[in-house]
């Protein structure tokens, strides 16, 4: 999430939130003074990865945790592919070797909303939560329908959606109870065929 002005080449932003180990965490680095980042990262390694990336930002502030409905501790699906961890078993390169799943500790967005940025409106909230985007959504509910998050993007994938037993056309009707919306890629075989 991000707050504040931006000056950088990136589009313009404000108060955000974002996982962000590569280049999305570094849109913050243009903010002006007062501007504010968050960064959300639940795997351990790419958290050390975000953390030193970030690290030379100071509005950028990284946090080791999952987003879902609830606060609390959550146990998430490591995946071979860095990008790909999961909340839930998306049958995406999920390991199967790991002896055990790894437990992290969960915030939701209404959280990081009040406890980070006090409440104040945020510019740009980027979500790629694999999978697990109806629940990050529904724990952002008081921010969302107060109007507090501006923009949105949510990174999804259909079938990482489907395997999690979510229903993209759920995600659909979720967002535009608060947003307008629409879908940046509708390449056949890629992407989404049903969005609205």
């Amino acid at each position: 999430m991000y707050s504040g002005t931006h000056s950088g080449s990136t589009p313009d932003s404000g108060n955000r939130t974002g996982t962000g180990v590569g280049s999305t965490g570094e849109i913050g680095t243009g903010l002006d003074t007062g501007g504010r980042q968050i960064a959300v990262e639940m795997e351990p390694e790419n958290y050390q990865c975000l953390t030193h990336n970030l690290s030379n930002y100071s509005a950028a502030k990284p946090l080791h945790c999952a987003v879902s409905d609830k606060c609390g501790t959550i146990t998430f699906h490591r995946s071979l592919h860095s990008s790909c961890h999961s909340l839930h078993d998306t049958n995406n390169l999920i390991d199967r070797s790991a002896a055990e799943k790894e437990q992290v500790r969960c915030v939701t967005v209404d959280h990081i909303w009040q406890e980070h940025f006090g409440g104040e409106p945020i510019k740009l909230m980027k979500m790629d939560v694999e999978g697990a985007e109806l629940q990050a959504l529904q724990g952002g509910e008081e921010a969302f329908s107060s109007g507090a998050i501006e923009h949105i993007i949510v990174e999804y994938c259909p079938r990482a959606m489907q395997n999690a037993g979510q229903d993209t056309h759920q995600l659909y009707q979720l967002l535009s109870e608060w947003f307008q919306f629409g879908v940046m890629e509708n390449v056949p075989g890629f992407g989404n065929q049903d969005a609205p």
